[in-house]
This record gives C-alpha cells, structure tokens and sequence, in this order.
C-alpha cells in the first residue's frame, strides 16, 4: 500500500516537472523575434545603413532610444544599445543588437540582426525588440519604395517637457505632464 501511494506521489511530481520544463520551452519560442529570418532588400548597402541609422538614432521605441557604439560602414556592420524604461513596462532594459550588412549585389542587400538582453524583464525587452524589428522593416522598405510614407501626423508641444507629441494624446509620453 505504502509502495503504491509512493510510487503514484512520484508519478505526480515528475508530470509537473516535465509540464513546466515544457511550457519554460514554448515561452522562449516566442521570443524569436530576438534573432529575427535574415531580409533582403533592393537597396546598396549605404543606403540599407542609413535607413538603419535613422532608426536607432532618430526614433523613440516604445519611449526608448538607441545609442549606435559601433558604425564601419566598410565593414557592414552596425552596433547599437538601448537602456531604459519603455512605456508601460516594468522596470528597465538593457538591450545589444548587432547588425550585418552583406553586399549581394550593387543595389542588393541582405540584412542580419540579433539582440542580447543584458537585463530586465523579459515581457518588457520583447515589446522593444518587437518594436525595433517594425521599424527596423518600416524603415527599409520605405527607403527601397515598397511603401509609401505616411501623412505627417499633427504635433503639438508639450508645455513641460517641450517635446513634440501626437495630437492624439491626452498626456506627454516623454514626461507625463497633461496635454490640452
């Protein structure tokens, strides 16, 4: 009796380890988006880099910013690190990405990228890489024509910060002060 009830309490426990080594597995599948499918585009590799720069340098993700530490445009090669607090997130990140740049043809171009989350919380790194990959391919395919660019939203200037925002919101998202 004592062999059984030993025996069904070991069958137990060892289900529960398997289904949470298991679901631990699913939960890093959805972070594919860390290494993103390598992208070809119809552009020189100059002209990919700098749609990339822009990016990193130009726009705020999710209330971040990148800082590019690493620009050889004759070696096709782009390194750029994010720290900060994303918007509705929890706490702060600390995000590497590498970038090549492999010339295929003059005017043809194909793109590898990763990311390295330093630290953070994983759901809160994820919603930045997500953000960054959008734009990252918002970006390129606009330079090569794919899309075209949208109307120029309506701005208005935040009388605390003195940054401009959407017309669309209620409150700054740089500092949160309320917008009339």
């Amino acid at each position: 009796m004592a062999v059984g009830i030993l025996s069904l309490i070991l069958i137990l426990s060892s289900g529960m380890l398997i289904w949470q080594f298991a679901s631990r597995g699913s939960k890093s599948r959805e972070r594919s988006g860390r290494i993103p499918p390598n992208m070809q585009v119809f552009l020189s590799s100059l002209d990919a880099m700098a749609a990339v720069r822009s990016v990193l340098a130009d726009e705020l993700i999710v209330g971040c910013r990148w800082r590019i530490t690493y620009d050889r445009g004759e070696e096709g090669r782009i390194q750029a690190r994010l720290y900060g607090k994303p918007v509705g997130g929890e706490g702060s990140v600390d995000i590497l990405m590498n970038m090549l740049f492999h010339r295929l043809e003059p005017s043809k171009t194909e793109l590898e990228w990763s990311y390295v989350v330093m630290s953070g919380q994983p759901v809160s790194a994820d919603r930045v890489i997500d953000s960054t990959n959008a734009a990252l391919r918002t970006a390129l395919d606009l330079k090569a024509g794919k899309i075209k660019a949208p109307p120029e939203t309506p701005t208005k200037t935040c009388f605390n910060c003195h940054k401009d925002i959407e017309s669309g919101f209620t409150f700054c998202i740089y500092c949160g002060a309320s917008v009339s």
